[in-house]
């Protein structure tokens, strides 16, 4: 059971259960004692139980309410925690029925972004980030910053790429393609074992490009793009055990310093289907750390999405965007081919470089405008999951955020302080 439910005490009075939600429930057995904590425990004092459900993908969308039946009835009955009062359910997209749980406890509920949680404390606690540099970067020859990441599930990415290459203007990208994080055996996102991996990128570069590619060819098309950026640290920090979250939320490649755009089509561009992203049936779209880094670090950004579901709901949330600073301002709000998704996500973020210069001061007003902006979304998401869940005005935040983290993993935000702020060498840690 251990890597789908992990248990602790979290502080003297709390305990959490951290549910690893990209598991279907059904295959889940309910909790059944089992205590991961590191450290000695006291299940007498335990006076508020936090189950988290966003745990690993929070727009899973399967239903817990079986499974949180089950583990309530047995901490029940079994008086696990004598004392217990509250029970606290902290979830993002994952299902819960309160109205059919048992009424042994206090049961609450509370869906949080906590995607934007995590932005706490990243400016402060950056590795690579240089906090005097403009947003211009190096305005004489500006460059795009791509940190492209996963190719195999988010199809429309590796095309977007081949674009810049075969518009001979990939000069203008700054961008890592690296497979450092993916374990298929050709050394590369695609497995030629399992067809899902490359079949819809094949299908793209073929509608986009009228490229007719087999896997061999477009193995030997993607190793052909693929570099790690000069001052990217990620992969030593992985090669030295530093845990994915960490590094998502802190690490920062020196080249975003110089960087004067930063592009960000790094989540779903459309709905793989099934229980997965609820998000596309409401019009919303996840604000992860690939959205909310540049805010926090003023730089301007760019996204592709369908129908703009990301620009519509950075808007929605209050934010300021900067396609009006591009050749295609307009938001795409009719189902148009991938190809011309590609080509406005080509043309925006080229003409945005070519014209910022003339742009500049609406530009700083919008970067300055969305800084502040978040700070006061912050605020609203922390005081939010305060009233929900009030023992935890008074833990740190930092710890807080490990409630919302992949279970296994109970060493996260162990490190120092030092580590975040350059004094500790992480190769040494």
């Amino acid at each position: 059971m251990n890597g789908i439910v992990h248990s602790n005490q979290f502080t003297e009075t709390i305990w959490c259960i951290n549910v690893e939600c990209s598991a279907n429930p059904n295959n889940i057995p309910p909790y059944q004692g089992h205590i991961n904590s590191l450290e000695s425990y006291d299940t007498q004092n335990i006076e508020h139980l936090i189950i988290g459900f966003m745990l690993y993908e929070p727009q899973i969308a399967h239903d817990f309410t079986e499974w949180t039946k089950q583990t309530l009835e047995y901490l029940h009955e079994t008086q696990l925690f004598p004392n217990l009062k509250n029970v606290y359910l902290l979830h993002e997209y994952t299902k819960v029925s309160v109205s059919e749980l048992p009424n042994h406890y206090m049961v609450f509920g509370h869906n949080t972004r906590y995607f934007l949680l995590r932005s706490e404390g990243t400016k402060k606690r950056s590795v690579g980030l240089n906090r005097f540099k403009s947003w211009r970067g190096n305005a004489v020859d500006p460059k795009a910053l791509w940190l492209i990441g996963d190719v195999s599930n988010r199809p429309h990415k590796f095309p977007l790429l081949y674009k810049f290459a075969d518009s001979k203007n990939l000069d203008q990208l700054d961008y890592s393609l690296t497979s450092k994080l993916n374990y298929s055996a050709q050394g590369s996102d695609f497995n030629k074992e399992d067809p899902q991996t490359y079949e819809h990128v094949v299908d793209i570069m073929n509608e986009v490009f009228n490229l007719n590619l087999d896997f061999n060819s477009l193995t030997t098309l993607y190793n052909k793009f693929q570099r790690t950026l000069p001052g990217d640290t990620f992969g030593e920090m992985v090669d030295n055990q530093v845990h994915s979250f960490d590094i998502a939320n802190y690490c920062f490649p020196t080249e975003w310093n110089d960087a004067s755009l930063i592009i960000m089509p790094e989540t779903w561009f459309d709905n793989p289907g099934g229980e997965m992203r609820p998000f596309w049936e409401h019009n919303s779209y996840p604000t992860t750390e690939k959205t909310w880094k540049p805010i926090i670090t003023k730089k301007p950004f760019m996204g592709i999405s369908r129908f703009d579901l990301q620009e519509k709901t950075l808007e929605g949330l209050g934010y300021k965007t900067f396609r009006k600073y591009t050749s295609e301002p307009d938001l795409i709000n009719e189902d148009v081919s991938i190809s011309e998704y590609i080509s406005i996500a080509h043309k925006r973020i080229t003409s945005f470089l070519h014209q910022m210069e003339d742009y500049q001061d609406g530009i700083r007003q919008d970067i300055e405008y969305n800084y502040k902006h978040h700070q006061t979304v912050l605020k609203e998401e922390w005081d939010l999951l305060y009233r929900s869940c009030p023992p935890l005005k008074h833990v740190d935040k930092h710890k807080v955020l490990r409630l919302f983290t992949v279970p296994t993993h109970n060493y996260i935000h162990t490190l120092p302080d030092e580590f975040f702020n350059g004094r500790i060498d992480y190769k040494n840690t």
